[in-house]
């Protein structure tokens, strides 16, 4: 379907990205980012999450620590561990994007409310565990 050609676009991408740019460049860290949203989609939890992981090793080295598509990364991990019911390792996730969303009160409102709500949730489920 959809999701199977944006895949296959998608990963296309990230070749011609690993031919023409370091291998720490942000930009390959955003589209692996991408590919983990595709399998994730797919219900490919455990593919997502590897890219995900990989967009955010990239992300570390090549983008300051407040940078907002590091906490993208972040709560796309955390979103994944809470699936797989790893609610100790998601409420890690959605705290350290918090951490860096809030910097940007202003124009991040509505994410910042969404957090807490994932953050208050995964608690909640901490204890029922």
């Amino acid at each position: 379907g959809d999701d199977t050609s944006a895949l296959e676009n998608l990963e296309l991408l990230l070749k011609k990205k690993k031919e023409r740019l370091p291998s720490d460049h942000p930009s390959i860290a955003s589209t692996l980012n991408e590919i983990g949203i595709v399998h994730e989609k797919m219900n490919n939890d455990v593919k997502a999450l590897e890219y995900f992981q990989q967009a955010l090793e990239i992300g570390k080295k090549s983008l300051s620590s407040d940078h907002l598509d590091l906490a993208d990364y972040y709560e796309n991990i955390g979103r994944i561990y809470y699936k797989r019911k790893q609610f100790q390792l998601a409420l890690e996730q959605y705290e350290l994007s918090l951490n860096i969303v809030k910097d940007f009160s202003r124009e991040n409102m509505e994410r910042i409310d969404k957090l807490y709500e994932y953050i208050t949730d995964t608690k909640k489920k901490l204890l029922q565990s």
